[in-house]
């Protein structure tokens, strides 16, 4: 099923994507997938969650957020920063203003 929403995340920084992700759970209640493009796969347990996505890339970020737009299929997306976290509900909190 398509999610509704597709976060890119152009990443390096792999000790920080699980805490990115309890983030982007916090901050939106609807179906989503993180794309995440990089060299380095993430965790197996990041994975089965079912909702990340992975593209090895060895570019620069600029390259990696076109990979990760093309490896999308949420109906909205929007873009993840490694080092960077979301504020609880504030995603949904956005949608609203989309609608």
């Amino acid at each position: 099923m398509k999610p509704n929403l597709s976060l890119i995340m152009p990443a390096i920084r792999h000790d920080k994507w699980l805490e990115v992700y309890r983030s982007i759970t916090a901050a939106w209640s609807r179906s989503f997938e993180l794309v995440i493009v990089g060299p380095y796969p993430p965790p197996e347990g990041l994975i089965q969650t079912g909702h990340v996505k992975y593209v090895e890339d060895w570019g620069s970020p600029a390259r990696c957020q076109q990979r990760g737009f093309l490896a999308s299929t949420g109906d909205y997306i929007g873009f993840a920063l490694d080092d960077g976290l979301f504020v609880p509900s504030m995603l949904d909190r956005l949608f609203l203003y989309l609608q």
